[in-house]
């Protein structure tokens, strides 16, 4: 009975399996639907990018020191040019071509754009871009190297604080970045005489960062900090040891410190000190009621005050923002102060961004040279 059943279903089955067979085959050779294009959401339309290019085109050049003057826009020739328009650019004769590449091509790609073509001539002293974006070229960009324009120039001095902490082969590094930055050097820490030992061997710039009391009673300064209430000798004490610890220091700026820098009776105290020895001060600024570098230049000290932070926020993308910034107001004032610290994050741009803020012409120089 079984056989006689098995035989009756065999020939359903094999018909059944035919049917799925055939269907699957069927869907496998049938064409699926286009797929929608998928759009980046950073993907520009060629009319936007070209409208905003301009905005962004002039403050990138004028690092360079390029002025608006120097830079001409026409209509292009719908006959024979397939873009909307051509920029011609007077560039400073000393510009590195290589470096305004780069910048270019990373600022069209913020945009939501892209660098279609890139030819250099006239003998290394010409480029030509051709930049657009979603595939469509809409600005051809002519860079020529102009002989007597000079290359807009600034100086910058960049303070690496709270050096003696960690080890000497980070200090090491900043002292070997191949451009100047002064090493704040704190006292009586595990690395304080070998960091001071590295710095003059290698040259390197540096001076006293100086304990001073926060207004946070969770922060801890550290070894020989100046509290707000230290009688006079108590501070004059202190500083001699720290100025011991860090041998040779030609000055001092505060490690935290705001309740001191604060307080004109504490600072009268640390200024007649630098006085008397012939030291700068130089005012970092940890609070926005300082009355340090207005002290100091009251009493004939020698100091000047930072104009920011590069580090902040301990990321790179956000240090290497800072530096962009601090980098335009040196442009722009002729001279800035930077204060960072003695991390690897903050290491890590400063070995990448400096050589190229170099080529634009950034000078780095100690804290010394832009002290009054």
């Amino acid at each position: 009975m079984t056989f006689i059943l098995f035989c009756f279903l065999l020939p359903l089955i094999a018909l059944s399996t035919l049917g799925v067979s055939s269907y699957l085959w069927y869907r496998a050779l049938k064409p699926s639907p286009a797929a929608p294009p998928v759009v980046s959401q950073k993907e520009k339309k060629p009319e936007a990018f070209s409208e905003e290019l301009p905005g962004q085109l002039v403050p990138l050049l004028s690092e360079f020191g390029v002025e608006e003057r120097d830079i001409k826009k026409k209509n292009a020739d719908p006959a024979k040019d397939d873009v909307q328009h051509i920029y011609t650019v007077k560039i400073p004769e000393k510009s590195s071509l290589i470096l305004l590449n780069m910048k270019i091509s990373s600022m069209v790609k913020r945009m939501g754009g892209s660098v279609f073509r890139g030819i250099e001539g006239g003998d290394g002293a010409m480029l030509t871009l051709t930049l657009g974006a979603s595939k469509q070229p809409t600005d051809i960009l002519i860079l020529r190297k102009i002989p007597g324009i000079e290359l807009k120039q600034a100086k910058m001095a960049i303070i690496i604080d709270d050096v003696g902490f960690r080890s000497s082969e980070s200090a090491g590094r900043f002292c070997n970045l191949g451009q100047v930055v002064t090493l704040s050097i704190l006292p009586f820490q595990p690395h304080t005489k070998q960091d001071v030992e590295l710095a003059r061997e290698t040259g390197t710039p540096y001076m006293l960062h100086m304990p001073m009391e926060p207004r946070s009673s969770e922060a801890n300064p550290g070894e020989g900090v100046i509290l707000a209430d230290d009688e006079k000798s108590v501070i004059i004490q202190k500083l001699r040891k720290a100025f011991r610890s860090v041998n040779g220091a030609p000055g001092l700026n505060n490690h935290m410190g705001s309740k001191v820098t604060d307080n004109v009776r504490a600072m009268e105290f640390i200024m007649a000190f630098l006085a008397e020895n012939g030291l700068f001060f130089v005012d970092s600024r940890t609070s926005l009621n300082t009355v340090g570098y207005a002290t100091s230049t009251r009493l004939g000290v020698k100091s000047v005050i930072i104009n920011s932070y590069l580090d902040v926020e301990d990321d790179e993308a956000y240090i290497e923002n800072r530096l962009e910034k601090l980098t335009a107001e040196a442009f722009e004032k002729g001279q800035v102060i930077a204060t960072g610290h003695d991390r690897p994050h903050t290491l890590a741009v400063l070995e990448r961004k400096l050589p190229e803020l170099e080529k634009r012409g950034i000078t780095f120089v100690p804290v010394s040279d832009l002290i009054r």
